[in-house]
């Protein structure tokens, strides 16, 4: 509706949950008047100070690239302003003459739509800009609420990346890869047990399972000493808060078939 009522030359998109402190759109407006190829421009997304321990938590959590995809850029103050193929629609401004009228979001999508958005923008030629000046403060959800997104985020990701297939979706679709190298031990064990015998199950898909679990259990491990060393809370509360993270979206992915609208939507909510 937004779109279709808006005419203004620039669209502004920010989820109900962030916020500015600062001339945030004073900012952007001057880094479209320098390069007139910018379609779309933002910047980090960042946990604000005021979080309970329990959201402080997930931000810490958030800023691990295991979980958010170009955690260095949106979580953190710290690079270079660049171009970039992906920007969340919580801190975006869009001219809107780049959607030519048309609604830029794939509405079958419940979550994920940022891709469809961001692959919409490159294919009408404008580029993505990213500004490290350009921030806002976006609120954390409690861990409940944190590892249920992240279970939707995986039962989207394989329909993102076969309708908007790109580095981002591809991404998406490899974070459910740790959940299902787990199910393909599991079909490996119940296998032995009735004594079937496929060779290339015994010879490719066994190993190639064991060692996504054995490297994403590193990861958790390595992740986990991070956080714990920032944040100084309990590691075994990190452990298994990074575990449910890295294993929920394949989750979600296998759970799919089973999940109408209304129930993705009663789970989304915070």
């Amino acid at each position: 509706m937004g779109f279709r009522l808006c005419k203004t030359e620039f669209i502004v998109l920010i989820d109900s949950d962030a916020y500015p402190d600062h001339p945030w759109l004073d900012k952007i407006e001057s880094i479209f008047e320098q390069n007139q190829t910018i379609g779309a421009c933002g910047g980090p997304n960042l946990s604000p100070d005021e979080n309970n321990d329990e959201k402080k938590l997930i931000g810490f959590v958030k800023k691990s690239w295991f979980v958010t995809q170009n955690a260095n850029l949106l979580k953190k103050i710290q690079s270079k302003g660049q171009f970039i193929h992906f920007l969340p629609s919580c801190n975006l401004v869009v001219k809107r003459s780049v959607f030519k009228d048309k609604d830029p979001f794939d509405k079958r999508l419940f979550a994920n739509e940022e891709i469809s958005l961001n692959t919409y923008i490159k294919k009408n030629g404008y580029k993505t800009y990213y500004d490290p000046s350009v921030y806002v403060y976006h609120k954390d959800r409690n861990i409940n609420s944190f590892l249920r997104q992240r279970f939707i985020y995986g039962s989207e990701s394989l329909s993102v990346f076969l309708k908007f297939p790109c580095k981002c979706s591809f991404n998406l679709l490899l974070s459910t890869t740790p959940f299902n190298a787990v199910l393909l031990l599991v079909g490996f064990f119940v296998l032995r047990v009735f004594q079937f015998d496929i060779v290339f199950f015994d010879t490719y898909l066994f190993p190639l399972a064991a060692l996504i679990i054995l490297l994403s259990i590193i990861v958790i491990i390595f992740e986990t000493c991070r956080v714990f060393l920032i944040c100084k809370r309990n590691i075994f509360k990190i452990f298994g808060l990074l575990s449910l993270s890295v294993f929920l979206p394949g989750l979600g992915q296998i759970m799919k078939p089973f999940l109408s609208w209304k129930l993705k939507r009663k789970m989304w909510t915070q």
